[in-house]
């Protein structure tokens, strides 16, 4: 990838207003690939994954594969997966546990993560815990679960007043 950049193959996508170059994200055997929506960059990467194959001697699975772009019509975008021999990303998508393509400030999207607080709480409801055993739980389960989620979007208010209550219940149920 660094190769492809450098010699111009591939471009990168710009980010934010210092225009950071952003190619490729790598999790554990999950690659994505971000740059310009054109055609020179999707026959860039199947180079890329090509070459990957042939020096590695893995096989890239396309059939788990998948090809998107934001702002493009749907007839380049197909054209495009066809070319790569995968299928097409249908927004919105997970990733990591992440949405993608969602707005963080709908509510619908912090659903989870208030449902994960509940279901928690409610397996620690049954029991009879003392108060610092309950503000320990808090600390260590309610504190920590939205913090995935909020490092990368920020907390609408009625999100945060919603944890906050069940937070508050938790504590005054004995």
């Amino acid at each position: 990838m660094r190769e492809a950049v450098s010699q111009n193959c591939f471009r990168s996508l710009l980010v934010g207003k210092n225009k950071v170059p952003v190619d490729v994200l790598q999790y554990a055997d999950d690659t994505v690939f971000f740059g310009e929506a054109s055609m020179e960059n999707v026959r860039a990467v199947k180079v890329i994954l090509k070459r990957f194959e042939m020096v590695s001697g893995l096989r890239i699975n396309f059939a788990k594969s998948q090809f998107g772009a934001i702002g493009q019509p749907k007839e380049w975008c197909n054209s495009a997966a066809v070319y790569l021999n995968c299928a097409l990303l249908q927004l919105p998508f997970c990733y990591l546990g992440i949405p993608i393509g969602v707005n963080p400030r709908r509510r619908v999207v912090w659903d989870p993560i208030i449902s994960k607080f509940e279901a928690k709480l409610s397996k620690w409801n049954q029991r009879y815990i003392s108060i610092a055993g309950r503000t320990t739980l808090i600390n260590a389960i309610l504190t920590t679960l939205p913090l995935f989620y909020m490092s990368f979007f920020r907390v609408p208010l009625a999100v945060i007043s919603r944890i906050s209550t069940i937070q508050r219940q938790f504590l005054c149920e004995l």
